[in-house]
């Protein structure tokens, strides 16, 4: 990837390099190396005292982390204590609505209606093989009593399906 830097862009990392203080001949060395392909396996070996206390810290380490299993009580708890609000990934319930009406029972039976209605084939191109989905006729959001009608379904095949949104957006 080529950056294109902006003549101000460039006075300012001028001025950042004159201030900068000098590099250590141990690290420009370190830098030497790593620029002509070596990698930290051709570096001079660390001594056996170094080895060891290395050694020995690694393997603390891992001992830390091991001993006897978690009961299931405790992995209940621990599950239990990071639900929702107290997990840290949490992002403030943004899981879509729809998403969890469209996944929920009455979705899944809805769908497989369609599908058993139209015997599993595409009612646009008359294609049986693939994935098919089940396609609301008045939409998902403008029409939420219509949700689950299955009068208001129809079976596409990903492409028709595609196709099918792209006609209603192209006919907006």
């Amino acid at each position: 990837m080529k950056y294109i830097f902006t003549e101000e862009h460039k006075r300012n990392i001028s001025i950042a390099a004159k201030n900068r203080p000098p590099v250590k001949d141990s690290t420009r060395e370190k830098m030497r190396l790593i620029n002509t392909g070596r990698t930290h396996e051709n570096w001079p070996p660390i001594s056996d005292r170094t080895r060891e206390r290395l050694t020995a810290q690694l393997r603390e380490m891992g001992n830390k982390r091991r001993g006897t299993p978690l009961s299931e009580e405790v992995k209940r708890n621990v599950s239990e204590s990071l639900k929702g609000e107290r997990n840290p990934r949490w992002r403030g319930g943004i899981t879509d609505a729809t998403k969890k009406i469209r996944h929920s029972r009455e979705g899944r039976i809805w769908r497989e209606a369609v599908l058993g209605r139209d015997g599993n084939k595409c009612t646009r191109c008359g294609v049986n093989e693939g994935f098919m989905e089940a396609h609301h006729i008045k939409e998902f959001y403008h029409h939420p009593e219509k949700r689950f009608d299955v009068d208001n379904g129809t079976t596409l095949c990903n492409a028709c399906h595609i196709k099918q949104h792209k006609d209603r957006v192209e006919g907006a």
